[in-house]
């Protein structure tokens, strides 16, 4: 976590791609929680984070575009998980995958 605070938006992709590729986190080896993680500005594009824990993480203007967010979680744990508040700040594009219970933002097409 210490790592990700450090790193410059565009580093932050290439460390979760590692640690994704080395079965660190995903959904076979959840390894890693990410909650509170700092992936403001991060570009996250293409990125596997379906059914991550990304309770309280800063998303804020992070790049979503075709990432799979699935079964994520943003708040704290609940049977909510994503926001739509949370969704609307972020920046995604229509091959991004939400949860059925999400709106496509208007600006992600």
């Amino acid at each position: 976590m210490a790592l990700l605070e450090a790193l410059p938006p565009g580093h932050k992709r290439i460390l979760l791609e590692f640690l994704y590729e080395s079965n660190l986190i995903g959904l076979e080896k959840p390894g890693l929680s990410l909650q509170g993680a700092n992936l403001r500005e991060a570009n996250l594009e293409r990125g596997h984070l379906e059914r991550a824990n990304l309770a309280e993480a800063n998303l804020e203007r992070a790049n979503l575009k075709q990432a799979d967010l699935s079964g994520a979680f943003l708040q704290e744990m609940t049977e909510e998980g994503l926001t739509q508040t949370q969704i609307n700040e972020a920046v995604g594009n229509d091959a991004t995958k939400l949860p059925d219970y999400l709106q496509r933002p208007a600006h992600w097409r």
